[in-house]
């Protein structure tokens, strides 16, 4: 009887559909990975810091007296707590002050800028690393495991198909715990103030690139670690030593060299570097510190960050065409 070739082949039929073929792909893996207790605990505490943040923000709404002097002095406030001291500190006072040049859009403006800097770089950046690393780290190792890339490719997608589904189901669950708490908390702060949307409407665009600038990088590199091996532990080992031991290598020589360009060692204030140029705000690291020490700040240049990023961008990209290429030649 004749033996017939078992080994698994490129599909080398015609691709009728040109766009989104990936999306049956994106369908079943949210839906898998939003059975797993852990993805839906982690969806919960991503909302936290904006419900304690909308508590602050219906208080000033809802002070008795003057509207503008009341909320002007929480706005104040709470920049000030945020570590913003002293720009965001005269304009929130402002309406008390002599200074009359401060308007009230002035202020509602300022507060979301450095606000929703804070938010996405201290608040979020946690939980982003968390559910990056939740969802993505078993995304290409399963599938290497069980052999099951193979199978993809004799279907009618292409590897750049393959990719950009994995790399969109990580998209999802990043802008679920990034875009979506910031855009109910601006919503919230939208619906208590009047004339918070007229004022701050602007910041929605630079906070929507920095969310799919976050999704398409960390899933880049999630990705590249989790073709790296067979196991989703060992790529989120890999991911967590990279966020944490660049972090705390950056801050060491950022606290000792007050060097912008040093602490973009760490992978978090690569980020921060480029949500700080997107919102035109000061560095949240500088602001943090006392005024005697920055005074010795350093500041980075702005295509540093965008640099460091883009080389992750470019390493991952290298290692993911090794492993395909690996794969193919099988």
């Amino acid at each position: 009887m004749p033996v017939y070739d078992q080994s698994y082949g490129h599909w080398d039929g015609e691709f009728r559909r040109t766009h989104f073929r990936w999306l049956p792909m994106v369908r079943f893996h949210v839906s898998q990975l939003l059975k797993k207790r852990m993805v839906w605990l982690m969806l919960f505490l991503s909302f936290i810091p904006a419900i304690g943040s909308s508590i602050p923000i219906y208080i000033a709404a809802n002070q008795s007296g003057d509207s503008t002097i009341a909320l002007t002095r929480e706005i104040g406030l709470l920049l000030e707590s945020a570590g913003i001291l002293e720009e965001a500190d005269s304009m929130g006072r402002g309406r008390e002050s002599t200074n009359a040049d401060v308007s009230l859009e002035e202020v509602y403006l300022l507060a979301a800028k450095y606000f929703l800097v804070f938010f996405v770089i201290q608040f979020q950046s946690l939980a982003v690393l968390i559910i990056t690393s939740l969802v993505g780290a078993g995304l290409i190792a399963k599938d290497i495991r069980s052999n099951a890339l193979e199978i993809y490719l004799t279907k009618p997608i292409t590897a750049f198909d393959y990719l950009m589904g994995k790399l969109c189901v990580i998209g999802v669950f990043v802008f679920m715990v990034l875009f979506v708490p910031g855009l109910s908390l601006y919503i919230v702060a939208s619906s208590l103030w009047p004339g918070f949307f007229d004022a701050t409407y602007p910041v929605l665009l630079p906070f929507t690139l920095f969310c799919g600038l976050a999704a398409f990088v960390n899933g880049m590199v999630i990705l590249g670690l989790s073709s790296l091996a067979k196991s989703s532990r060992y790529a989120a080992g890999i991911w967590f030593a990279l966020c944490f031991v660049t972090g705390i290598v950056g801050n060491f020589l950022f606290m000792q060299t007050y060097s912008g360009t040093l602490a973009l060692i760490s992978y978090r204030e690569s980020f921060g570097g480029i949500a700080e140029w997107l919102f035109e705000t000061r560095s949240i690291n500088e602001l943090l510190l006392n005024p005697r020490e920055q005074q010795l700040v350093r500041s980075a240049p702005i295509w540093m960050p965008f640099a460091i990023l883009g080389g992750y961008v470019v390493a991952s990209i290298l290692i993911l065409n090794k492993t395909l290429r690996n794969l193919e030649n099988r």
